[in-house]
């Protein structure tokens, strides 16, 4: 994803903030209501659902598009089977896309009537974003669609694909990594937030109400001003010893986590672009790096799948710093099984100085087994019989 779209969508986010404020504002307010008056338990179900979706407007009512409608005819005539599918549903110790999948499918079977039940992505997200608005974002496909052209994000959404709205949560983090930093953009939100309004302390509904404008803003970014120049270094990688101290120390994790987080996503989307630009060198036309972690999420053993000048398939794992070469990273056990499954293919990318401004960075390239970078064991996972 251009990082430099994301900025201007934002400048431009923050230029019309009067106008789409009073367009958007009720959503704020529905994700209240609905938080004050949803109870799974309560003795009347239908009645309780239909009060708690009454102020979301056209979240869930627009043109030939009534989901709330339905939802509230379905659990009048089922109000038990109703009342299952969203405590599973709101199960969050349950994979979000087989939570949708399977609330669509027990609303499907419950509506034995010919006509349309409306319950689709857009709607499901929906009930997941009032439940937790602090977790979820709300989704419309072609909202994604629109964003996903304009910014140059890896994944191509197809209608109906059921890994689209998790796909629209990974990109709404990004942006809401960018928005975390905009203190003028913090400041224009909170002071928006009138009592009986949710307080949206993580930014969720700002984020999503951010990459929605970009349906609506016109965004000139030049397409190649996302392009990174990163300079290819011969170091050898030698892994150090290390002991820990065992004095104690208060350390923000969650904020080193987001940031480390932040900063591997921009990694990785410098190399790939760094290796179409190598597979064009080549005169490889034909091929594409495909980022796997984007696709297919995290637990591969690798972040980018890749060709080199044979054509020959290569794995590429991506570890990326603002800091200089020494800075130390982290390896997964998935990363080791699979480079030691596959020595040959296996590549190691050190990306470090990364200047965020212009996309500079250099880059170490180690092939092989990482088995000699692990020598120093900082966390075990206990499985208990």
């Amino acid at each position: 994803m251009n990082p430099f779209f994301t900025q201007a969508l934002i400048l431009a986010y923050k230029n019309a903030f009067n106008r789409i404020h009073g367009e958007e504002i009720y959503k704020w307010k529905a994700i209240q209501f609905f938080q004050e008056n949803w109870d799974i338990d309560a003795d009347n179900f239908s009645h309780m659902l239909e009060l708690s979706l009454s102020q979301t407007q056209n979240l869930l009512a627009s043109a030939n598009y009534w989901p709330r409608l339905m939802i509230n005819k379905l659990a009048q005539l089922r109000p038990e089977p109703v009342r299952e599918l969203f405590r599973n549903l709101f199960n969050e110790d349950v994979d979000m896309t087989n939570r949708i999948k399977e609330f669509h499918a027990g609303i499907q079977a419950i509506n034995t009537q010919t006509v349309n039940s409306y319950q689709d992505h857009r709607a499901i997200m929906v009930y997941l974003c009032l439940r937790f608005p602090e977790r979820y974002f709300l989704y419309k496909f072609g909202m994604f669609k629109t964003f996903v052209e304009k910014s140059g994000y890896g994944y191509r959404p197809v209608k109906g694909r059921n890994e689209n709205p998790a796909h629209f949560q990974r990109l709404c983090e990004f942006v809401r990594e960018e928005a975390i930093r905009d203190n003028e953009l913090i400041q224009l939100h909170q002071h928006r937030l009138p009592n009986g309004y949710y307080t949206d302390t993580t930014l969720t509904v700002l984020t999503q109400d951010i990459v929605y404008a970009a349906q609506r803003l016109n965004i000139q970014v030049d397409p190649h001003a996302g392009d990174p120049t990163i300079e290819l270094i011969d170091l050898t990688l030698n892994p150090l010893p290390y002991t820990p101290t065992l004095i104690g120390r208060h350390i923000n994790h969650l904020h080193n986590e987001c940031e480390a987080k932040r900063i591997g996503a921009i990694g990785e989307q410098m190399i790939m672009k760094f290796e179409l630009q190598r597979l064009r060198s080549w005169q490889i036309e034909n091929l594409l790096p495909i980022q796997t972690s984007l696709i297919e999420g995290y637990g591969a053993g690798y972040d980018i799948e890749s060709y080199n000048e044979n054509r020959s398939r290569v794995f590429i794992e991506v570890k990326s710093t603002t800091g200089p070469f020494t800075t130390p990273f982290f390896i997964t056990q998935p990363e080791l099984i699979k480079s030691e499954d596959r020595p040959d293919a296996y590549r190691l990318y050190r990306l470090f100085d990364i200047n965020e401004s212009n996309l500079t960075g250099k880059l170490a390239i180690y092939e092989g087994s990482l088995a000699r970078f692990c020598i120093n064991p900082r966390i075990y996972t206990v499985i208990l019989s």
